[in-house]
């Protein structure tokens, strides 16, 4: 299990990165704010990653016992 949280952390960050770069997050920002757009992006990745691969964590433990 030690291996499987970082492994899957790593696939959602990607994952989720990806999608919201897709989703055109930059049209809230204003004309020129590339760092906070890029900050936004990283930071949201990061707390979606987190949940989604705590939860998976959760689903896996509570299945197996």
């Amino acid at each position: 299990m030690n291996i499987l949280y970082p492994a899957l952390f790593c696939i959602f960050f990607v994952s989720v990165f990806l999608i919201l770069q897709a989703t055109r997050l930059e049209e809230f920002f204003k004309q020129g704010k590339i760092w906070q757009i890029r900050f936004t992006y990283l930071i949201l990745s990061f707390v979606i990653s987190y949940l989604l691969t705590s939860g998976l964590n959760y689903l896996i433990d509570f299945i197996g016992k």
